[in-house]
């Protein structure tokens, strides 16, 4: 007799445009910049600190679902979407500053 083999649909949102890197003039502090589309069709960016992650990630998932980002409501689905939050490496890059003005200026 053959062993049943039971599928789960696991719900994970999608991030709109990917993902992108951040990062201070110092190397330091590296983020990710988020973006996706909340319930209502507006488009949310969040720079997710990469620190947010060291834990079990509830404080990334309790901003996240508050920006109205849809997550699937049992365990897997949260520990999946920490997982590809910590697993994905996005090419583009961003630099973030503590000022305004240009370049060099001070």
């Amino acid at each position: 007799m053959a062993a049943r083999v039971h599928h789960r649909l696991v719900f994970i949102h999608p991030f709109e445009n990917g993902l992108a890197y951040a990062r201070n003039e110092r190397h330091e502090n590296y983020s990710k910049l988020l973006t996706f589309c909340d319930p209502d069709g507006k488009i949310h960016e969040w720079l997710m600190p990469q620190e947010l992650l060291a834990g079990d990630g509830n404080e990334v998932r309790k901003t996240l679902l508050s920006m109205g980002l849809k997550i699937g409501e049992d365990r897997q689905a949260k520990d999946l979407l920490t997982r590809y939050l910590l697993s994905c490496h996005p090419i583009d890059r961003v630099r973030t500053v503590d000022r305004t003005g240009w370049h060099g200026q001070f």
